[in-house]
């Protein structure tokens, strides 16, 4: 009886002994990534090690859905079917594998490079494979602000660019959002990818106050918040309209200028004598002239 109760028991042993070295091997990935477009990014994943390293034993593979990002066994790099998009942009640690370290290098990430990585590991204590989305984005420039005032009402125009993924852009007038009455359009730059915004806003003169927009990258948590204080009428609009005024009035008068300078010039040459006929005039003025 004692020597089955001890077998029982040395079977039930071996069964935990088991279940525990298979559930010792575990894979760590992060529930996902954000980088800036340009940029290199490192994608995290770590594995369980045990208290004997076996560098010959370890089977490491990146990708992104189908496609081999990269690979590494029998100690080094297997790079023949990694994916043409990812060549001599990648790399590992291999230095810290023994650490437990499978975390990818990745230089300079392009939009391309957003989706489901996925990153596999295979030791002597087990495998397992864990997957996390990567998003790639890029800031939003500097909005640019022009205004137009009409007989009873004043029109803003805002611009921006050059950012990723698709913004979202919110307008305010004393706590009031005027979103829906806004026309905002969005295009996407064929090469690079990016977005240009452009939105217009009319309001009454009747409802002029302090108007806010807000401009947000959600991927990035950039948040881009103006106020602006529109003028109550065409006289009070912001100075900066009437400097372009004088840019555009100052040319014309130096032509002006210019033109009547250019008469009295030529009449002090020519001193033309009103009791002479006119081709006498003619005369009188072209011998003044030196041509060369």
């Amino acid at each position: 009886m004692s020597f089955k109760l001890w077998t029982a028991q040395g079977f039930y042993l071996s069964l935990l002994l088991i279940k525990a070295c298979c559930s010792e091997f575990k894979v760590t990935v992060p529930s996902s990534l954000v980088v800036t477009l340009g940029q290199p990014v490192v994608l995290p994943c770590s594995f369980s090690v045990g208290n004997v390293w076996q560098p010959e034993s370890i089977v490491i593979t990146w990708q992104r859905g189908l496609e081999v990002v990269h690979s590494f066994y029998y100690n080094r790099d297997q790079l023949k079917r990694q994916n043409p998009h990812y060549v001599k942009r990648t790399s590992l640690y291999q230095s810290e594998m023994q650490k437990g370290n499978a975390s990818l290098r990745l230089e300079n990430v392009t939009i391309e490079d957003r989706g489901e990585y996925i990153c596999s590991v295979s030791s002597q204590l087990g495998s397992e494979r864990k997957s996390f989305p990567l998003k790639v984005a890029a800031l939003y420039s500097e909005p640019v602000l022009q205004f137009s005032v009409q007989p009873g009402s004043v029109t803003v125009l805002l611009t921006s660019g050059g950012g990723f993924p698709a913004p979202t852009l919110s307008w305010l007038q004393d706590h009031e959002d005027l979103t829906n009455s806004t026309e905002t359009r969005l295009t996407r730059d064929t090469l690079s990818g990016l977005y240009n915004v452009s939105s217009t806003l009319t309001l009454k003169d009747n409802s002029i106050a302090t108007l806010s927009f807000i401009l947000r990258n959600e991927d990035l948590m950039e948040e881009i918040r103006r106020n602006i204080s529109l003028p109550e009428s065409e006289g009070d609009f912001p100075k900066a309209s009437h400097r372009m005024r004088e840019f555009i009035l100052l040319p014309v008068f130096l032509v002006f200028l210019l033109a009547v300078l250019g008469l009295l010039l030529l009449q002090t040459i020519c001193k033309p004598n009103r009791t002479k006929g006119i081709l006498s005039k003619t005369e009188h003025c072209f011998s003044h002239v030196d041509i060369t």
